[in-house]
């Protein structure tokens, strides 16, 4: 069983990119904190990209708060990053078998998580993965959506991204 629990950045970036599909197509089970659903309506309220679940993610299930982290890792991180955390966490302390992965672009929230022993992939790794499986025949446009949508790449990242997809 695959599980993914789900940031606010990477749900708009592969909203806006026409991409959210690719979670349900590589995940058994894809999870949105309530943090991450309110990180999103304000956001729209102040101009970011809508989130289009119902077309584009039809079996996501939202979770509510979990376990509160320790202080030292909620130290400089978003409510929605922290939130993924702890029901990532949570749910890894549950289950024995199946792998769990926090979904988060942030530098600091994917060190924090990875250093509390949680596994983590970013948006670009879920785009990866979808052309490694066959649900994308090529990873540019989506890349150009992305960064025309506000994502952060850096020339050098985007070199990386397409060399590692073969394009």
């Amino acid at each position: 069983m695959r599980l993914v629990v789900c940031d606010t950045s990477p749900l708009i970036f592969l909203s806006v990119a026409k991409q959210l599909r690719l979670l349900t197509l590589l995940f058994d089970e894809v999870w949105v904190p309530e943090a991450v659903l309110t990180e999103i309506e304000e956001g729209i309220k102040v101009g970011y990209p809508a989130v289009e679940f119902a077309q584009q993610l039809p079996d996501y299930q939202v979770m509510p708060d979990a376990t509160p982290l320790p202080a030292w890792l909620a130290r400089d991180l978003g409510v929605g990053e922290l939130a993924v955390m702890s029901i990532a966490r949570d749910v890894e302390d549950q289950r024995v078998r199946g792998e769990i992965v926090a979904l988060l672009d942030d530098q600091l929230a994917r060190r924090v998580a990875a250093s509390a022993g949680l596994t983590v992939w970013g948006t670009l790794r879920v785009i990866l993965e979808g052309k490694k499986a066959g649900h994308l025949s090529e990873v540019q446009p989506t890349l150009e959506k992305m960064r025309d949508a506000g994502m952060h790449l850096a020339p050098k990242l985007i070199a990386r991204v397409l060399a590692l997809a073969g394009e």
